[in-house]
């Protein structure tokens, strides 16, 4: 063959065995690659027990066939694209939270790559990982701010890196309900977040009343809710977000019209 590799072949040059190599004896060479090219491949061939020189050289082994070493170029370089989570903040109803973590990743040798993430000391690949969309579900994730360094690298060994912030919220407060009117014969409430309102007009029940078997207002997890109005009725209303939190008594009562809040 036309070019040489440089190789060491002492004893002492000798590699030890690890889970990213074997152990022998390691040879390197500049490899000519054209700009034009996409991709390209050698072809290589060895000979054992390098002290044998001059009439010796005969006795060496020799590879039959060449080894096939292919590299390829990417036109553009690994990254990442997005974090589901990224610069949020997520709520809940309960401590400690479960929160899925997607990253989307393009570029490198074809936008696939294994991405792991860094906790305290310890980097950890992700459950879900050598796709162009990474995922890793935190099962027990505790309220406030979370920063999360990712590195996703390519089969190539192309790195793209990025830490991620968001804030885990707990909710543990009733829905009020901020506004309410009768306007042509409807009554409409404003709650202050996305909420299930129901009603009662069971004037012995009062705010006693079991929501699951209430009449319910028109919307479900919104914050604008309408029923028709009559004036005759006193509604005793309550109101569910959708962490389940609602308070121990009506929201608000209405008397013929006249508004009686009851919030806590």
């Amino acid at each position: 063959m036309a070019n040489n590799f440089s190789c060491q072949n002492n004893i002492e040059n000798r590699t030890s065995l690890s889970l990213v190599s074997p152990s022998g004896w390691e040879c390197n060479a500049q490899l000519p690659f054209a700009m034009s090219q996409n991709s390209s491949t050698y072809y290589v061939r060895c000979l054992d027990q390098p002290w044998l020189t001059g009439e010796n050289v005969s006795k060496r082994n020799v590879n039959t066939q060449g080894y096939p070493l292919t590299f390829t170029r990417t036109k553009n370089p690994l990254n990442i694209t997005s974090i589901n989570v990224d610069g949020k903040n997520l709520t809940f109803g309960t401590a400690p939270a479960s929160v899925e973590v997607d990253v989307k990743t393009s570029g490198g040798l074809d936008g696939t790559a294994k991405c792991s993430y860094i906790w305290g000391n310890s980097t950890i690949d992700f459950m879900d990982t050598w796709k162009t969309t990474s995922t890793q579900v935190f099962q027990s994730i505790y309220p406030g701010t979370i920063t999360l360094p990712i590195v996703c690298q390519d089969s190539i060994g192309d790195v793209a890196q990025k830490t991620v912030h968001f804030k885990i919220l707990l909710d543990t407060s009733a829905p009020e309900i901020s506004r309410a009117y009768v306007q042509s014969g409807t009554l409409n409430i404003i709650t202050n977040e996305k909420s299930s309102c129901y009603y009662s007009t069971d004037i012995s029940q009062q705010c006693l009343f079991d929501m699951n078997n209430a009449s319910q207002f028109n919307g479900v997890n919104i914050v604008s809710h309408t029923i028709s109005f009559d004036t005759k009725n006193t509604y005793y209303i309550k109101c569910k977000d959708s962490f389940g939190n609602y308070p121990g008594t009506c929201n608000m009562i209405i008397r013929q019209g006249n508004y009686e809040s009851q919030q806590l």
